[in-house]
């Protein structure tokens, strides 16, 4: 997974999310899985290298009120 392009895309987009949770003062992990709308072991698994397949990409962007594939676009300008 480490030279899959959209993996790379994927889990920098995830850090932006995280990082806006956190500034909104979401911090624990078990609430930003949940903000996120994963299970906690599932975002633990992404932490430690697992891939983020289609269809939880898909429903992070839903819980998270982003585009269809949102979290597969390279660059982003401001978050919406």
């Amino acid at each position: 997974m480490q030279g899959d392009p959209l993996q790379t895309i994927r889990r920098n987009n995830l850090r932006r999310l995280i990082a806006e949770l956190r500034a909104d003062g979401i911090s624990q992990w078990r609430a930003l899985a949940q903000s996120l709308g994963v299970d906690p072991s599932v975002l633990d698994d992404i932490r430690t290298g697992a891939p983020i397949p289609d269809a939880l990409a898909r429903e992070i962007e839903w819980a998270m009120q982003r585009p269809f594939r949102w979290l597969d676009r390279a660059s982003h300008g401001e978050l919406a």
